[in-house]
């Protein structure tokens, strides 16, 4: 996690507003110790705002709660590559000042809230490779991303991306990411029941024909008797033929040595 004050900080942000560096000019009496990704730091001030929140590549999952709402102040929130689930929390659109919102690679689902599409503020959005459905909402700061931030979500559509809400309209939403595609699999493949109904059919009434009928059950058996004996006879011959070839081979071998005594 990140934190940082409106006093004696040095912002310097990535393209993609992911970096944020820290500097302090002054010092405080009170401490306290954040481990950030493994890396303890020691901060001299509680400070009293959250202006930036990055708990990226964590193991966090469950819902995103919507008390993140009553951070007034928040500008950055990135909570991308965890296994968040749930739907984006309507309160992120209270937030006035919030600028970055990164939650890819989650499991999160539902819809993208109407309420993002009216901050003015926010300059980057990625939302993809979730289970988000429905339509992107219209906003004037929705307009200006780009394909990457909603890709990987196969329910969505709408501009930017290249499905039409018109023509193909998303799957319902459950609430959670991973259910569309529990549901899936789930459903019963009628192919297979089919198939297999066929082929349990056809062996019963050939089964029942023998049994019971006489005049088909004789002719059926007795053509199996001579494909069997006719097989066996093949077999018999192949072997007279080979016996016959080896007495052959042994004469001539037995009558050449002769020849060269």
């Amino acid at each position: 996690m990140i934190i940082e004050s409106n006093k004696s900080v040095e912002r310097n942000y990535s393209e993609d507003y992911n970096v944020l560096l820290l500097g302090l000019d002054h010092y405080y009496h009170d401490e306290v110790t954040i481990s950030l990704k493994g890396v303890e730091h020691k901060i001299v001030k509680i400070w009293p705002e959250f202006t930036c929140i990055d708990f990226s590549s964590n193991i966090f999952n469950g819902d995103i709660p919507d008390a993140i709402g009553d951070l007034r102040t928040l500008y950055l929130l990135n909570l991308s590559h965890n296994a968040l689930t749930g739907a984006i929390p309507r309160s992120l659109g209270a937030l006035p000042d919030l600028g970055a919102l990164d939650l890819s690679v989650n499991r999160i689902g539902g819809r993208i809230p109407e309420e993002l599409a009216r901050l003015t503020f926010l300059s980057f959005l990625n939302v993809s490779n979730n289970a988000l459905v429905g339509g992107i909402p219209n906003g004037r700061q929705f307009q200006t991303f780009s394909l990457n931030s909603f890709k990987g979500n196969k329910g969505l559509c709408g501009f930017p991306l290249d499905r039409n809400c018109s023509s193909a309209p998303p799957p319902p939403s459950t609430g959670k990411g991973i259910a569309p595609s529990k549901s899936k699999d789930k459903e019963i493949k009628w192919e297979y029941v089919f198939a297999a109904l066929g082929y349990a059919v056809g062996s019963g009434s050939i089964f029942w024909t023998l049994l019971c009928c006489r005049r088909v059950r004789e002719p059926y058996f007795e053509k199996i008797e001579e494909v069997v004996q006719d097989i066996f006879d093949r077999r018999a011959r192949r072997r007279r033929e080979a016996n016959r070839r080896r007495r052959l081979q042994m004469r001539n071998e037995f009558r050449r040595q002769q020849r060269s005594w």
